[in-house]
């Protein structure tokens, strides 16, 4: 064939020479024999079987030559309509690239238009949507073929055809097919939901994705503000799935941002009960419109302080309450006290106390805290400035467990602290049995740890009993009254644990005699051993016992032993200093040196002379355990 146009040959012995073709050069031999319109080419398919006519099909695919396919389905359109899954490859080609005259003649030749299925040689099974391919292309001459051909949009699944209305490369043409034959718009789900309703209950693709299928549905007519069958609204099912560029675009369309729900919900409320990016969602509402009024706005505020309190999100509810409702006189006083201290509002605080002389209770409770504990959560010290003249007690403590001073130090406020210590108890432990002054060493700087020292030297710890965690032991003291020293020896574990060498440094210089005790205690210098240095270092320089020995897989160790073996040369120099290893027999001083020579090979550090050559110094007595001896 390729030495010369097979068409050349006479109409008869073409026929003849085509018989004994194999599959691909018959393939070819269609799509030329359609293309030249030779009279009698029908003959040519007269001995195709199922596979020789599926491959065909799929040779038209590949090559995008829809021309090919026609001869076989003229011929074949019998075996067609009773296989269809013959068809497949022929059907698809039409709908992916968009040949409506393929799609028609396949339909005459009894190929349904709904869902094919083929199965290959291998077993592997293959189906597809005809209309759901066209839509996806944008070829809506081809979907109305299918649609004219008799596919039923009524019995398609919901989710199908939300992505045949919705789907990204949709354009207005398909659209304007499906609702020509009949779409319904107004369809919902098993739960309910509209179209609208579902993107925006599940707007997890790209944002410029989810406006512009809310942009397309408003469009075509869909109530930004219709309820589904739960009453829930599509601003609020924005809100509720996290969606806050939804929830702009849905507000500056016109959605109802005062609007209630089935079970009384607006959106504002909404908004602050949900986690997420309350901010922004309180701003958008307020900003597109939402407006409050006495008894609304005293349930947000009071929202706002039940929650972790966030400091924004109040700040916008308590402008709004100043530009709105304009009243400092209200049924509940103590809410609105509350948070005007958590949003630092002195202003506001003299205002409502000067105006409900009989009904404001500075030490008041709302959803939890007090005022002085909002004000210590945000750092206000004005707040708590003003505050202070009109508290009479410091020992609320809030759900967590602790008091305004806790709070405060975890706010990491240096001044509120100052300001609150004097009055407040230091001795409570919060519900993870942790003190302030343990709090104060995890997250925040010496000074503040300092301040509470200088509390418990003086033995100041309060009369409440309490539970409190010794970390490196991983036991509890209490519940009781506990003394300066069980908080002062949790508070070095802590240090040691966390391998915070300044506040290690601190503890042990301002409150030598409260932790004499854990000189004894084994595990804080293995717990500093062999990493956090400095801690090590100090460790050994106030004293501790260095003489114990700890389990590292199957041998005994020393503190020396282990800080030679990891290069730690300044934890060497300290046991060095600290006289515990002054009677070292010569014969386990050469095995230190031994061990510090390969770990000097091994790791790149350099041990200095002076310190080699005390492990070689002649020495007497016995040391017991140190040289990693097995059990």
């Amino acid at each position: 064939m390729s030495t010369f146009r097979l068409f050349d040959l006479p109409e008869e012995l073409a026929i003849i020479v085509t018989t004994y073709m194999g599959v691909r050069d018959l393939a070819k031999f269609c799509q030329t024999a359609w293309n030249s319109n030779r009279l009698g080419q029908l003959e040519l398919y007269s001995n195709l079987s199922h596979e020789e006519t599926r491959y065909i099909f799929q040779w038209a695919y590949n090559r995008q030559q829809p021309e090919a396919a026609f001869p076989v389905i003229h011929r074949y359109s019998d075996t067609l309509s009773e296989h269809p899954s013959l068809a497949f490859d022929a059907m698809h080609l039409a709908c992916r690239f968009g040949h409506a005259p393929l799609t028609t003649a396949l339909l005459d030749a009894g190929v349904p238009p709904e869902r094919m299925e083929t199965t290959d040689s291998s077993g592997r099974r293959d189906s597809f949507s005809p209309l759901d391919v066209a839509a996806t292309h944008g070829h809506a001459d081809v979907m109305d073929a299918l649609l004219t051909g008799g596919v039923d949009l009524n019995k398609r699944r919901f989710l199908d055809n939300y992505a045949l209305l919705c789907g990204k490369r949709n354009s207005v043409s398909v659209r304007r097919v499906l609702l020509n034959h009949g779409f319904d718009i107004h369809q919902v789900d098993e739960d309910g939901d509209n179209f609208l309703h579902y993107v925006c209950r599940h707007g997890k693709a790209p944002l410029p994705e989810i406006i512009r299928i809310i942009e397309v549905l408003l469009q075509l007519g869909l109530d930004i503000n219709q309820p589904n069958a739960d009453g829930d609204l599509p601003l609020m099912l924005a809100l509720m799935s996290q969606s806050i560029g939804a929830v702009r675009f849905l507000v500056s369309k016109g959605a109802d941002v005062n609007a209630v729900d089935a079970i009384g919900l607006w959106p504002l409320e909404l908004a602050m009960q949900l986690p997420g990016d309350q901010d922004e969602k309180i701003y958008c509402l307020l900003k597109g419109g939402a407006t409050i009024d006495e008894d609304s706005g005293l349930q947000l505020l009071r929202l706002g302080l039940s929650h972790e309190i966030r400091v924004h999100s109040l700040a916008l509810l308590v402008r709004a309450w100043k530009t709105q409702v304009a009243t400092f006189k209200c049924k509940d006083p103590n809410v609105l006290f509350c948070a005007a201290a958590a949003v630092g509002d002195v202003e506001l605080l003299g205002q409502v106390l000067q105006h409900n002389p009989g009904t404001l209770n500075a030490d008041c409770i709302v959803a939890g805290t007090t005022a002085l504990t909002a004000a210590a959560a945000s750092g206000h010290t004005e707040v708590i400035k003003f505050l202070i003249p009109h508290i009479t007690s410091y020992n609320h403590l809030n759900p967590d467990g602790r008091t305004a001073l806790h709070v405060a130090i975890l706010s990491g406020s240096e001044e509120a602290v100052r300001l609150l210590l004097p009055h407040s108890p230091i001795g409570n432990a919060d519900t993870t049995k942790r003190s302030p002054l343990l709090s104060a060493i995890g997250y925040q700087p010496p000074t503040i740890v300092a301040m509470l020292l200088d509390r418990l030297v003086n033995g100041e710890t309060g009369t409440v009993e309490t539970t409190l965690l010794l970390p490196l032991d991983k036991t509890h003291r209490g519940p009781k009254k506990l003394s300066p020293q069980d908080h002062v020896e949790a508070a070095l574990q802590l240090a040691v644990l966390t391998e915070n060498a300044p506040i290690v440094r601190l503890l042990l210089r301002r409150t030598p005699g409260l932790v004499q005790a854990q000189r004894r205690n084994p595990r804080l210098l293995q717990s500093a051993l062999p990493h956090a240095e400095d801690v090590a270092v100090a460790l050994i320089t106030w004293g501790v016992d260095v003489s114990g020995t700890h389990t590292n897989g199957h041998s005994l160790q020393t503190a020396l032993w282990d800080s030679v073996g990891h290069g730690r040369v300044e934890i060497v120099r300290a046991l060095q200093r600290s006289g515990q290893f002054s009677h070292m027999p010569v014969y386990e001083g050469r095995r230190y040196r031994e061990r510090a020579e390969a770990a000097a090979a091994h790791l790149g550090v350099r041990f200095p002379k002076d310190v080699l050559d005390w492990f070689s110094a002649p020495r007497a007595g016995q040391s017991g355990y140190g040289t990693g001896r097995r059990r």
